[in-house]
């Protein structure tokens, strides 16, 4: 009987992983049914934000595999069951949940993230106890994929706007979205008071001057999924700016380059920006200055305003799921967290590739003033602030002491008649 105690304890991130599918894949979302329907079963990257579904559904099994072949079931079996669980969640949309799009794509991507955390654990020891040959190498194809990324998002997260065939909509009714519950007494875009309709002007003014919609009317109620206030659309009726209310907030949007790879547009929202709803006058509007969103909101005299500015730090708005957004919240600080990150691991294979300390600060120094300096003007984003900086030197620095601690940790499991019998 004591022998299972582990066996068990072993099993429960598994458990957990297996937890975690349930709960994410088998929500009902009937208000998408009629999406969910006229979506083909066979479509390999389905919708505008089919490159999101990818990269989530990969990132939900990876979990998973890398619980099962830590059990020991190897990389085929885990592979295996990833896709019999995902078949399983599959036939369920189909048959029971409702408002949930089963597809070939999931099927796969499911399988692939499973396969992929199978590889991840195999490797694992490796990652984490490399050689210094091995964890040079790490480093270095570190550093490549983290300039990258930040090379890739910089260049998504720039407007894209069309100069003509735009149409202003007030209130429209948009698929999976709330219709706005107030009234609009009147909208001004660029400075100047416009009913719905053709534009007979570029949204951007050859002047380089910000785009600014404003809408004022009242507030009845606070939706719990994004309601449009007023949109701009192209000739395909595809949004090119959004302005809307989520519960008490305001969100503003500007259609961007990722877009054009089905990832999702960066958004600037501002919380707390709405009075408890009674038929009040209330006014709220974004703006898009340079690199700059802003939504802001104002009644009885008072503003909230909120900021986003497009960083190559913004790759969590791209990819995160709509709904989970507190991290917005202070977004510099979640883009600090985002780009700090992958430095954890780059820190850690420097100090095991046994480079020294001053020739790792100088490298160091190259690379993150590449990333924060260089890459945002080469792409055309804003530069990101101090925050970004003092994490990337925090990240840096904890994972040359963590490589530390493990150095010392593992020597210390070594019995101290092996250390003498290996002295010479």
């Amino acid at each position: 009987m004591p022998s299972s105690r582990p066996r068990l304890l072993r099993a429960l991130p598994a458990a957990v992983a297996i937890g975690l599918i349930a709960l994410l894949t088998l929500e009902p979302r009937p208000r998408q049914a009629h999406l969910s329907a006229s979506t083909p079963w066979h479509c390999l990257v389905c919708g505008g934000l089919g490159t999101v579904d990818v990269i989530l559904n990969i990132g939900l099994f990876l979990p998973f595999g890398f619980a099962l072949y830590r059990l020991g079931f190897g990389a085929a079996r885990s592979a295996l069951m990833g896709l019999a669980l995902s078949s399983a969640v599959e036939l369920l949309q189909a048959t029971v949940v409702a408002g949930r799009d089963p597809s070939l794509s999931d099927l796969l991507t499911n399988t692939t993230g499973s396969l992929l955390g199978a590889l991840l654990a195999h490797a694992w020891p490796r990652l984490a106890r490399p050689d210094p040959g091995l964890a040079g190498r790490l480093t270095l194809g570190g550093a490549i994929l983290w300039l990258a990324m930040l090379g890739f998002t910089g260049w998504a997260v720039q407007p894209d706007i069309p100069s003509e065939g735009l149409t202003l909509r007030q209130t429209p009714i948009v698929p999976n979205l709330d219709r706005f519950p107030g009234s609009i007494r009147f909208l001004m875009l660029n400075g100047r008071i416009r009913g719905a309709g053709r534009l007979d002007e570029p949204l951007i003014p050859d002047s380089g001057e910000p785009v600014t919609l404003v809408a004022e009317g009242t507030l009845l109620s606070w939706p719990e999924v994004t309601a449009p206030i007023a949109d701009i659309v192209d000739d395909e009726w595809n949004t090119v700016a959004m302005l809307g209310q989520l519960g008490q907030k305001v969100t503003f949007s500007v259609r961007a380059r990722a877009e054009s790879v089905k990832l999702r547009t960066p958004s600037a929202k501002v919380y707390r920006a709405l009075p408890s709803p009674s038929g009040q006058p209330i006014g709220a509007g974004g703006r898009l200055d340079g690199n700059s969103l802003t939504a802001f909101a104002t009644f009885d005299g008072t503003w909230h305003t909120a900021e986003t500015r497009l960083t190559p730090g913004l790759g969590w708005m791209l990819i995160l799921p709509l709904g989970f957004y507190p991290f917005d919240y202070r977004p510099e600080i979640t883009s600090a967290i985002w780009t700090a990150l992958p430095l954890l691991l780059l820190g850690y294979w420097t100090r095991k590739s046994a480079t020294r300390p001053l020739v790792a600060t100088l490298v160091w120094a190259g690379l993150a003033g590449t990333g924060l300096l260089v890459i945002p003007p080469l792409t055309g984003a804003a530069g990101q602030g101090w925050e970004t900086a003092t994490a990337c030197a925090i990240a840096l620095l904890l994972g040359w002491f963590l490589a530390g601690y493990a150095s010392a940790g593992r020597s210390a499991t070594v019995p101290p008649s092996a250390r003498s019998a290996a002295s010479p």
